[in-house]
């Protein structure tokens, strides 16, 4: 009996010492403002730049010459109808989508903080979500214009008119939704010393409900209509 009971003191202080080592180790190890400071991790835009960069120059290219391909034969066909009309807005609404929404995410990759303005900070932003509306809105403009083509032929035939009427509908409403992003949006100096242009919101209760809003004007209702 007193082996054993020796046996379980010894095994049991060991336990113990196991225990505070491992205390020690964690607390002296993990938090996540010393291994930024030692190993300059860096935060997104600094973070896997390389493969950033790389994502969006392909990103860039497919969009630019994809949608210029299209543009210039549509621009080269001698009869346009109205698809081809609408076919060429959601190329113009892409090729846009490439040359400001990844374009300017690229130069900002390269320079890490964002070196422009304040009010370049909010146009930008502004422009970026008038496109992510636009393309949107545009693809749902094609789907009504095809089911008037199918449901009401006769119609369809005297209406040319329509297919601009919807594709300037889709584009007011897309500047009109937008205009949020340019008071929510500005050029801010992050707690981690980077300025960048950040959301700026008076509580971080008010995220949700904006993203909510932002998902169902961007996606349920566009996806409910079509």
């Amino acid at each position: 009996m007193e082996v054993n009971s020796t046996e379980a003191s010894s095994s049991s202080q060991a336990g113990t010492g196991w225990l505070d080592l491992t205390l020690v180790t964690c607390t002296e190890t993990v938090t996540f403002t010393e291994v930024g400071a030692e190993e300059e991790w860096g935060s997104f835009y600094y973070s896997f730049k390389t493969e950033q960069l790389v994502t969006l120059w392909i990103l860039f290219i497919v969009t630019i010459a994809g949608n210029g391909t299209v543009l210039f034969s549509t621009w080269r066909r001698k009869r346009k109808s109205r698809m081809t009309y609408f076919v060429t807005q959601l190329a113009i609404t892409d090729s846009f989508t490439g040359l400001i929404n990844i374009m300017t995410d690229i130069i900002w990759r390269y320079t890490g903080d964002f070196m422009a303005p304040d009010i370049v900070c909010r146009i930008v932003r502004y422009f970026q979500v008038v496109l992510l509306y636009a393309s949107t809105y545009v693809l749902v403009s094609l789907s009504i214009d095809r089911y008037h083509a199918i449901v009401y032929p006769m119609k369809f035939l005297q209406g040319e008119r329509q297919a601009k009427v919807l594709v300037g509908v889709a584009w007011s409403l897309s500047f009109l939704f937008s205009i949020p992003t340019l008071i929510i949006f500005g050029k801010r100096q992050l707690s981690n010393g980077e300025v960048q242009c950040w959301a700026i919101w008076p509580d971080d209760s008010y995220w949700i409900p904006y993203m909510t809003v932002v998902a169902f004007l961007v996606y349920f209702i566009p996806l409910i209509i079509i």
